[in-house]
C-alpha cells in the first residue's frame, strides 16, 4: 500500500492528527518529514508522545525520507506523511514520488501571510508551490478534520489572492 495521505501541519502531530485522521485513515504509520524536527533529540521524544501506540512513527530528514521511499520500505504499511510545509512535498515530487494530493490542515497565519483557509496561511513561495502543484495536476485539500468538507484548495486561494 505504501503512502496513504499527504498532510501539511505546522503542528505536526496534535490532537486533530492523533485523534482524529489516524483512525479515519487507519494509518499504520506516521512519517513526519522535517529536516529540522529529525535532528532535534526534544521535538523527536514530544513527537513520539503525541503519537497514538498502536502506530509506528518515523521522524526523517527530507532525502532520508526520499531514500526510504524509493527503495520501498514502506510498501506492506499504510503512511500517513505529515510535513511543516507543501515545498517539502514538492521536493518529493521532484524525486519521482507521487504526489497525486495533499490535505493542507494547518499553517499558522503570521503577519506577511495570506490567510486562504480558517486554519492555513501562506507566505509567497508556498503560494508559489501550491501554485506549481495545481499545474502538475495534483489535488489540493482544505480539511481540518475527516467530518468536515474538503474544499479545493486551489479555489480558496484563487479568492484569497483576489481580495489582497
Amino acid at each position: 500500500m505504501g503512502i496513504i495521505h499527504f498532510r501539511v501541519d505546522d503542528r505536526l502531530i496534535h490532537g486533530i492528527v492523533a485523534g482524529y485522521w489516524v483512525n479515519h485513515l487507519q494509518a499504520t504509520r506516521i512519517m513526519i518529514i522535517d529536516d529540522e524536527s529529525s535532528q532535534n533529540e526534544i521535538v523527536r521524544t514530544s513527537l513520539r508522545m503525541a503519537c497514538p501506540k498502536s502506530v509506528n512513527l518515523s521522524v526523517l530528514d527530507t532525502e532520508k525520507a526520499i531514500k526510504n521511499i524509493q527503495a520501498g520500505n514502506y510498501e506492506t504499511q499504510r503512511v500517513f506523511v505529515i510535513v511543516k510545509s507543501p515545498d517539502v512535498l514538492l521536493k518529493l515530487s521532484d524525486a519521482g514520488i507521487p504526489v497525486p494530493e495533499i490535505y493542507l490542515g494547518n499553517i499558522t497565519y503570521t503577519e506577511g501571510r495570506l490567510k486562504v483557509a480558517k486554519t492555513v496561511s501562506l507566505n509567497q513561495a508556498e503560494i508559489e508551490t501550491c501554485e506549481s502543484f495545481i499545474k502538475r495536476g495534483t489535488r489540493l485539500i482544505s480539511q481540518l478534520i475527516p467530518k468536515d468538507n474538503a474544499e479545493d484548495f486551489g479555489v480558496l486561494l484563487h479568492n484569497a489572492k483576489s481580495r489582497k
